[in-house]
């Protein structure tokens, strides 16, 4: 017999409800035959709307930065802003368990976002295989975590791929997100080494 008080383990009933809600969340990106309903929004806007949000995640120990290059520039996407909105938090969610709390007593522990436009001659257009006539901008989420192994890398973006323990992580954030933003006519990069920090830029 549990001896377990009950608001406890509700809580747990609770958490395992919206860990639930966000697998069929993400899973139905997969099979979704019709896109969502997008148009052109300022993605520095919404960053900003969000950064409220973000901040408060963040576990005691972490910085959290949102640089904007040329703040006056605008930079529109065409895109949903709830889908954004998942694609971030799922970056943020996964750069905060790369800085687990052993680490933040070792390191200056750091979460950055920053976003600015690409000019055409980008290495990163060229990296992702992405029309250089088009204009883009870009995301980089950047960590001061464990980093990633190479062999990892190569299956970041596999749906159910996790290194978390159980419990910890679905394997379907990082797969969802670069199905949005490769729907968009994008791309992710990834940059890591292991014990010095990881950065993820959407284009």
């Amino acid at each position: 017999r549990s001896e377990a008080p009950a608001d406890e383990k509700l809580e747990q009933i609770l958490l395992a409800s919206e860990r639930g809600r966000d697998v069929v969340q993400q899973m139905l990106m997969f099979t979704r035959e019709s896109l969502p309903d997008r148009r052109l929004i300022e993605l520095k806007s919404i960053l900003r709307q969000m950064e409220p949000l973000l901040r408060a995640q963040m576990p005691a120990g972490i910085q959290f930065r949102l640089f904007t290059e040329n703040p006056s520039q605008p930079c529109p996407v065409l895109a949903n802003a709830s889908e954004i909105q998942q694609v971030m938090m799922n970056l943020i969610g996964n750069a905060i368990l790369a800085l687990p709390p052993e680490r933040r007593d070792t390191v200056a522990a750091r979460i950055d976002i920053n976003v600015r436009s690409l000019q055409a001659d980008d290495r990163l257009l060229s990296g992702l295989s992405l029309d250089t006539d088009q204009q883009y901008v870009c995301v980089t989420v950047s960590d001061t975590g464990v980093g990633i192994p190479p062999a990892v890398i190569s299956r970041l973006f596999e749906p159910f791929f996790t290194t978390r323990e159980p419990g910890q992580g679905t394997g379907l954030g990082l797969a969802s997100s670069h199905g949005i933003i490769s729907s968009l006519g994008g791309g992710i990069a990834v940059e890591s080494q292991p014990g010095a920090g990881s950065a993820f830029t959407l284009v």
